[in-house]
This record gives C-alpha cells, sequence and structure tokens, in this order.
C-alpha cells in the first residue's frame, strides 16, 4: 500500500498484480474504531461511568461480531453488576456515542467484507458519504477507496503477503 513500492513494483515488473494484505485494510478499520473509542471517553472524561465502561470492555467491542458470546452471562461490574451477555454490553456501550456506532458499525463491515470476499459488500461501504462518517474514518474509507482494485484481486486470488513480510522482517 506503501506508493513508492508500488512504483517501483510497477517499474521492475510492469505484469505484476498489486494485491493488498487484508491485514493491513482491517488495522485501518481497527485503528479508527480505538482512536473514535478513547475520544468519546475523553467527552465523558475520567471518573465518569461511561468512561469506566468504555475502558473495561474495550477490547469486546473490538471482537468481530460473529464471534461474541451470546449464550453466556456474567454479572458486569460497570452496569450495576447486571447479568449481561457480551452483545448486550456491546449495545449498552454503543448507545453512549453515535460516533462510536457509527464507527463499530464500519469495522465489522470491514471484518465481514475481508472474511466473506464480498465485493459488492464493499461497494455498499464506500459509497457511504465520507462526511457522514466521524472524522476517525476518514483516513481508513479514503485508504479503502485508493486501494479498491487491490482488494478485489485479493478476494480473486486469495494470495496474502503476510508470510513474505514475515521473511523480511526476520534480522
Amino acid at each position: 500500500m506503501y506508493d513508492p513500492y508500488r512504483n517501483l513494483i510497477n517499474e521492475l515488473f510492469p505484469n505484476a498484480i498489486i494485491i493488498v494484505d487484508h491485514f493491513h485494510i482491517v488495522v485501518q478499520a481497527y485503528t479508527a474504531l480505538k482512536t473514535t473509542r478513547i475520544h468519546v471517553m475523553n467527552r465523558y472524561g475520567k471518573g465518569t461511568h461511561e468512561y469506566r465502561a468504555l475502558k473495561r470492555y474495550s477490547k469486546l467491542i473490538m471482537i468481530n461480531n460473529e464471534k461474541l458470546d451470546f449464550t453466556h452471562y456474567y454479572p458486569r461490574t460497570n452496569f450495576k453488576h447486571a447479568w449481561l451477555s457480551s452483545p448486550e454490553v456491546v449495545e449498552r456501550l454503543l448507545q453512549m456515542s453515535d460516533d462510536l456506532r457509527i464507527a463499530y458499525e464500519y469495522y465489522q463491515n470491514v471484518l465481514y467484507i475481508i472474511s466473506h470476499h464480498d465485493v459488492k459488500a464493499l461497494d455498499r461501504l464506500l459509497k457511504e458519504n465520507i462526511h457522514d462518517l466521524p472524522v476517525e474514518l476518514h483516513n481508513a474509507h479514503k485508504t479503502l477507496k485508493k486501494h479498491y482494485n487491490e482488494v478485489v484481486v485479493s478476494f480473486q486470488t486469495r494470495l496474502l503477503s503476510g508470510s513474505l513480510e514475515g521473511i523480511n522482517n526476520i534480522k
């Protein structure tokens, strides 16, 4: 995704097909959601119930919603020890901020698109007006648009660059 590398690849290997590793796309959306959560926490301020809940359950909103545990209930400290499932906790967190909900849904859409190689869902996501998204998502959205073709090709080839990147990072 780094432009100088892309230019070099196009120059050295003019017939090469460039793909984007899914990891890098997910990281962009993950970082945007994390940053949004932190901004929402700071808006509420330290010491508030919302701040503590968003901090305590931060990992829960980063989990793929397809993997959330719907069957087990636990007493949740930040919610007056109410017995809640993980999806119920996530829903309560998302009720704290529209921006957080939008960022969460965007992140979940990216996870779905990547795991299901769904080009139509990608097209729907990219049709969203960038001005309707929280500012923390703008870079992720622009990057996804910029590398659209490489993402689509990665769905077709199912090739990933993770092993090559791992080799290059060995010292």
